[in-house]
């Protein structure tokens, strides 16, 4: 019997690579089952992805989870998408460490300043 809750993720994992090939065409679901947990998708340079389609209370043990992920990756960044119930896949929420995010929004203000935005 399939498991439900697998099918879910995975549907939730296959929205995430169509949304996402427009920027990252290398995008795909990594295999699961692997001893060393690497993320959900690849092909995004320096960003380990997890993609959870939980309840929103679950959020920390999701989170808990995507932490070991990225250590285990030793990429510089690393982002859990987290489906919103009845909302299109560009409305879900991408949740990361504070810390995080701090470095990226750093990184991003730094390349602001090299290169022209079209605002």
């Amino acid at each position: 019997m399939p498991n439900a809750n697998k099918q879910k993720g995975d549907r939730w994992e296959l929205s995430l690579v169509h949304l996402i090939k427009e920027w990252f065409p290398d995008v795909a679901r990594r295999k699961a089952g692997w001893a060393q947990d690497m993320g959900d998708l690849s092909g995004i340079p320096n960003l380990c992805v997890e993609c959870k389609d939980t309840a929103p209370s679950a959020i920390g043990s999701s989170m808990d989870k995507a932490l070991v992920s990225w250590e285990n990756t030793k990429q510089q960044y690393m982002v859990m998408f987290q489906k919103r119930r009845g909302k299109p896949v560009e409305d879900g929420y991408a949740v990361m460490p504070i810390s995080n995010w701090l470095e990226l929004y750093k990184r991003v203000t730094e390349l602001e300043g090299k290169i022209e935005i079209d605002t």
